[in-house]
């Protein structure tokens, strides 16, 4: 007997595990950059304090790693005036 074919060809399968890595990396990579603006917003009190509550994860993040606490706080610095 022969296999039943799948329902979706596994290259297309592939394909759209690399579409969902990618835009999932892209969404982190925004994530993380976006912190730098923000900052900029929040301290010339265009945007209220309380958004800095969606950066606390990434937050979280750097005080385990501090290599990249430090790349961090040189981007954001960048974006200061």
């Amino acid at each position: 007997m022969s296999e039943p074919s799948p329902a979706i060809p596994d290259g297309r399968r592939s394909g759209r595990a690399w579409t969902g890595l990618s835009v999932f990396l892209f969404l982190l990579s925004l994530y993380v950059l976006s912190v730098g603006p923000v900052n900029r917003l929040v301290e010339e009190e265009q945007l209220p304090q309380e958004v800095i509550y969606f950066y606390e994860p990434l937050r979280a993040v750097c005080l385990s790693c501090d290599p990249l606490t430090k790349a961090l706080r040189s981007y954001v610095d960048l974006w200061r005036k």
